[in-house]
């Protein structure tokens, strides 16, 4: 009986595919190893295996696995589990899941290369009647038998290539191969020891004796290794060649004295730290007791604690209670930046079984990761007998997919925050909300942390379906005082050309004075985001995008901040030939040239994501700020999640009105949210704070609740509007996204679908309408909102919306579906 495996491709598809199972290969299957497989006619992929079974697909003829990569599975049960119910709950492509889910590294993909054809014999008349470049493909190919396509592109134009290429295969002088690449690299390191021979106290003296006479540098060489070996044996070669040479060090190791041996190294970071105890309130030690009490009855509970009131305190002490049971913690945080402070105080408590995952890590880090938490083994990896056991992991929503075998706790802080939610690219999903069903699937509590919780958080909280711990007392004495600075009183004093206010700029004089320190947020990055031509009205657009380009003056180039695409300044109007160019608005690049103009004699640094690109720029700036080596931090929403700095007593905010006059239903949430945030950061421990808020619009009812220092009654207006609307918590949200590289074709496809959905939706369907960015990475959009009552089947109406919106693509049309809450 033949045997047959369905995989995940690590592709944008919405199905598995079903590949025959060689007779060599049948006792080492097993549902989560990673098979290479071929899909199409050339291209080799490691697929996932998800089910074992003897049914030949009916449709296509099956093609054989060519090879098992894992002696043992890389993907848990529980994993492949988790893939299907975010596939289905959020109607994405399982393909695009997998993709998500796994570390590069695992990811196999094979790379297209060309070399000459064997049958194929070129004369020199034949040679004479091709092109230069084509004869260049050719001088290239007779040094080397085959080149990847992506090292031709550093010797010749890429758009160039696929012409090229083709008319070389057309004429049959070239054929393509494929080659498969492992990705992850394991770091090896030399080390060397000691031959046991010269263990021997007398051999190891006649040893010393005649290098002294014959080799006085390999003599050096031995000592500095005797030196060196005192606490083990094995020392690192690389070392040893500092205190030593390199010749002398080969020259021991040619005579056998000492023995070379390559070994597999850790990337991750091991260095002990030193431990420290925390000590809780006593009403955080009351709070603990009520944690527990709601996790009785309720898998997830919602720590609704003041900024500076220690919640991190009491989810150190729950993280400590995991590992008695010995169990492991998953910590989600929204942004990178915030692991720099939270790793250094939990690695204070935990040592080296803290690890972090995150982007910023190499393909190779980030699969170490994976293969630690895939060989944990509660008993063998108890800290009693080894103290860096991955037992508690850190990081924002894409540590969610790592494969933990004990997962007993996962925190959620700052669960309101959008960063949590996928939107960028596919899978579109919200990493709070899979979190809280895979606590459900595993078995494990959750515990969501925030100062002010998310409208549809709180609401779960009120009818009964999450537990409720509030912690109001703030952790020190010191106060924070808020005030709404009114820009419409200072425009002409600021002339239009200024971002500061008088106010603010004499507030951020005296907190320097007092060798305090000062946060700045502005919500944009950049230098200016919008170049115009004050002749004709041009305006410098990206040529992909309905969005106008940044100037980032640092690399002086335009840049789109949505495709990436990149531009050169221009110094006059491409569509009038004038010179008149309007520089207008302000990034977080020229607040910075304003602060250093007006605070010259200050350390001024700034914290967005162009200053952050590499792994240990969030941890330097950060750190460098801690030590007050930096007086002013001007910085984008980066700075206002969880950072802790005792010398913060100001902090600006330069426009509040650019985050709440947004074109989204949580708009007023979110500003009173980031707003809250922000005032979390100045005064946290014995000194007094202050927020001072730039706004044109003193009056706004948000704005004047931030005032108040009132979330429940910000709660409530929010609530108030979403149960009149119809919008979430009252209903769930499906938004359909339409693209098309023609936009006759998108308008087309979103009616049709429209009108497809209306017989089931009817009120409850919106649009379809261009939504505020009309155009993206050259897709022109369409937007359908459909608000899905609480009384409709979520299985029907999803059912329904996939369907219909199948009929809809084509090889023109694309459809996106985002299920938010």
């Amino acid at each position: 009986m033949r045997c047959f495996v369905d995989v995940i491709l690590p592709l944008s598809l919405p199905y598995t595919y079903t590949y025959s199972v060689p007779e060599y290969y049948l006792s080492e299957l097993a549902i989560g190893k990673r098979a290479v497989v071929q899909f199409g006619s050339k291209k080799f992929y490691s697929a996932v295996i998800v089910r074992v079974h003897d049914t030949p697909p009916t449709n296509y003829t099956a093609k054989a696995v060519e090879y098992l990569l894992d002696e043992e599975a890389c993907v848990s049960d529980h994993q492949i589990k988790f893939w299907y119910w975010m596939a289905d709950y959020y109607m994405s492509k399982i393909g695009d899941l997998m993709n998500a889910a796994l570390p590069a590294g695992l990811k196999i993909e094979s790379i297209s290369a060309i070399q000459m054809n064997a049958d194929y014999s070129i004369d020199v008349k034949m040679y004479e009647q091709l092109n230069e470049m084509e004869k260049r493909v050719l001088d290239i190919l007779a040094h080397q038998k085959r080149i990847r396509i992506n090292e031709l592109e550093k010797v010749i134009s890429k758009s160039s290539i696929p012409k090229l290429i083709k008319n070389l295969a057309d004429k049959e002088v070239i054929i393509f191969s494929e080659e498969l690449e492992e990705r992850y690299q394991p770091k090896l390191c030399a080390y060397v020891e000691l031959n046991p021979k010269y263990k021997n106290k007398t051999e190891l003296a006649h040893l010393v004796t005649h290098l002294e006479k014959r080799a006085f540098k390999q003599l050096e060489g031995l000592l500095a290794y005797l030196n060196l070996s005192q606490k083990d044996a094995l020392v690192k070669k690389s070392l040893l060649i500092e205190k030593s040479s390199a010749s002398s060090i080969k020259a021991l190791i040619d005579k056998n004295v000492l023995i070379e041996q390559v070994i597999e190294e850790s990337r991750l970071s091991s260095e002990e730290t030193e431990r420290k105890k925390t000590e809780l309130s006593d009403i955080q030690k009351e709070k603990i007791r009520e944690i527990q009490k709601q996790w009785e009855s309720k898998q997830a509970c919602v720590l609704y604690g003041e900024v500076g009131s220690g919640k991190t305190e009491i989810y150190i002490e729950w993280i400590k209670e995991q590992l008695v049971q010995q169990k492991q913690v998953l910590y989600l945080v929204p942004e990178i930046a915030l692991t720099v402070q939270l790793i250094q105080r939990l690695k204070k408590v935990f040592g080296n079984q803290v690890y972090v995952y995150h982007s910023k890590f190499s393909e190779n880090e980030r699969t170490e990761i994976w293969n630690k938490l895939l060989k944990y083994d509660m008993e063998k990896d108890h800290p009693k007998y080894k103290d860096s056991a991955a037992r508690i992991v850190l990081g924002p929503r894409s540590a969610m997919f790592l494969p933990f075998k004990y997962l007993g706790l996962i925190i959620v802080d700052e669960e309101h925050d959008s960063s949590f939610q996928q939107r960028q690219k596919h899978p579109y999903y919200n990493a709070r909300d899979a979190a809280i069903y895979l606590a459900s699937m595993t078995n494990a509590k959750i515990l969501l942390g925030s100062a002010t919780p998310s409208v549809e958080t709180m609401f779960n909280c009120d009818i009964g379906k999450y537990g409720k711990v509030v912690l109001k007392e703030k952790y020190g004495k010191a106060s924070v005082y808020r005030k709404l600075i009114d820009l419409r009183k200072y425009y002409h004093q600021m002339q239009g050309q200024h971002l500061i206010s008088p106010p603010l700029f004499e507030s951020i004089k005296d907190r320097l004075n007092k060798k305090e320190q000062v946060l700045i947020f502005h919500n944009r990055r950049g230098y200016v985001p919008v170049i115009q031509c004050t002749t004709c009205g041009w305006v410098a657009k990206c040529k992909n995008c309905d969005v106008s380009m940044v100037y980032h003056k640092q690399h002086h180039v335009l840049n789109c901040h949505y495709c990436g695409e990149i531009g050169d300044l221009m110094t006059q109007c491409p569509a009038c030939g004038s010179v008149y160019l309007n520089y207008k608005g302000w990034g977080t690049e020229k607040v910075e040239e304003e602060f250093l103009r007006m605070f010259s004699n200050y350390s001024i640094a700034r914290l967005d994501q162009d200053t952050t690109r590499s792994k240990l720029a969030h941890k330097n700036i950060i750190e460098a700020f801690e030590n007050q080596e930096i007086d002013i931090l001007i910085g984008t929403q980066m700075i206002t999640k969880g950072l802790d700095f005792k010398n913060v007593t100001l902090v600006g905010v330069l426009n509040a009105d650019s985050i709440l006059h947004f074109p989204d239903f949580r708009s007023f949430e979110r500003a009173f949210q980031l707003l809250y945030q922000l005032s979390g950061r100045s005064g946290r421990m014995e000194k007094d704070g202050e927020v001072l808020v730039q706004t044109f619009h003193p009056d706004h009812p948000i704005l004047q609740m931030y005032l108040e220092n009132d979330y429940d009654k910000m709660y409530q207006h929010v609530l108030k509007e979403r149960r009149t609307y119809n919008y979430p918590p009252y209903t769930k949200l499906c938004e359909l996204i339409i693209k098309s590289k023609d936009v006759t074709e998108s308008a087309k496809g979103a009616q049709q679908l429209y009108l497809s959905l209306y017989p089931y939706f009817k009120e409850y369907i919106l649009g379809p309408i261009q939504p505020y960015i009309s155009k993206l990475n050259n897709f022109y959009l369409h937007q359908i909102l459909i608000k899905i009552p609480k009384h409709y089947s979520n299985k029907k109406s999803k059912s329904i919306i996939r369907q219909n919106a199948q009929k809809v693509q084509n090889s023109k049309v694309i459809v996106d579906i985002i299920i938010d809450s």
